[in-house]
């Protein structure tokens, strides 16, 4: 039995909605697993982060010495992330990624696969935008 959950069309709108535009990080802090991330992370790194909301944890890594690229579907969110500092495109990912092969040293996929069509492309295209031997 295949189960739909909709059209590409409706996920599109679902994402432009206004618990959407909201976020959930609007105005928060940083929580305890959060900070604990970004300092086990090495610094000087370009990073990927796919999916990348409003930018609230991008901006974190990126004040820890790194620097992040988001790719975000809704529209709103990509007007609202580059006011963190963090640079940000709006792009489908059931689609190629608009980066150059091995173009990045890490990668961020956090929470994303779930609201997916095509999980396991946008991961081929991860990896495609990483640089051999390193990860995320």
């Amino acid at each position: 039995m295949r189960i739909s959950f909709g059209t590409r069309q409706k996920v599109r709108q679902l994402y432009e909605s206004e618990p959407h535009k909201r976020g959930k990080d609007a105005g928060k802090r940083p929580g305890k697993t959060q900070r604990r991330i970004v300092r086990l992370m090495d610094t000087g790194n370009r990073i990927l982060d796919v999916g990348c909301g409003s930018g609230y944890f991008a901006e974190l890594v990126q004040e820890s010495g790194n620097y992040v690229v988001g790719v975000e579907l809704s529209e709103h969110n990509v007007r609202v992330t580059p006011e963190r500092g963090v640079e940000v495109c709006r792009y489908d990912l059931s689609e190629p990624f608009p980066f150059k092969d091995k173009s990045f040293d890490k990668a961020m996929f956090i929470s994303v696969a779930e609201h997916l069509f095509a999980p396991a492309f946008a991961l081929r295209e991860i990896h495609r935008c990483l640089k051999p031997g390193e990860g995320t």
